[in-house]
């Protein structure tokens, strides 16, 4: 027996290790030269790396994983050609004004998936924030920088967990009004925020 595994181990050894591969970006999509979505499927394979640059300065990268998630063209990108399961996932982002810093968003009340990447919104005003859809990994703060209520709202048929418990698809959070009220949501499963840290008593008002 001790043989047989002496032997397999020396064929596992002698097996070819697939190298990881990387290229570079400059665009998501749209099909041309530069694109993510240009990259034939044929020539990729699990674990190979985009490195995208864009003209604002934001630096994205994407590994490829073998699965049938939708492409969105942000969070997941699929080759035109050949794509099959071959998925281009989201991984890490940052911006020119971020390297080991939060990303401070200045008081925008319909946030994106880039928004959404542990940022901080920081909002002035009785405002309502729509979220985008939930998908996991996705994380935000929403920072009271005035004494007035903000209501954050999910996308529709989501759900927003306050404290652990969810009140429902569609359910809205409101802050108590008071100038340093924060919230933090962070996304483990498609469609559900669960709250992660606050400042005050949040309501959840269905």
């Amino acid at each position: 027996m001790k043989r047989l595994y002496g032997l397999l181990l020396m064929l596992l050894l002698a097996l070819p290790i697939q190298a990881a591969q990387f290229f570079p970006a400059v665009c998501l999509t749209g099909g041309t030269t530069g694109c993510i979505d240009k990259i034939d499927g044929a020539t990729v394979n699990t674990g190979d790396v985009v490195f995208y640059v864009s003209s604002s300065g934001e630096y994205r990268t994407y590994v490829l994983i073998s699965d049938n998630a939708t492409d969105d063209g942000d969070l997941v990108i699929a080759p035109d050609a050949n794509a099959g399961t071959k998925r281009w996932h989201l991984v890490s982002t940052k911006t020119d004004k971020l390297f080991g810093r939060y990303e401070i968003i200045s008081d925008d009340t319909s946030l994106s998936d880039a928004q959404c990447q542990g940022s901080i919104d920081v909002l002035n005003g009785s405002e309502s924030v729509t979220l985008p859809a939930a998908k996991p990994g996705m994380s935000v703060t929403l920072y009271s920088d005035d004494a007035t209520v903000k209501v954050i709202t999910p996308a529709s048929g989501e759900n927003i967990w306050l404290n652990g418990v969810d009140n429902g698809d569609n359910n809205t959070i409101q802050s108590p009004g008071a100038i340093g009220n924060f919230l933090t949501l962070v996304c483990f499963t498609t469609g559900n925020w669960y709250t992660m840290g606050m400042s005050g008593v949040w309501i959840d008002t269905p």
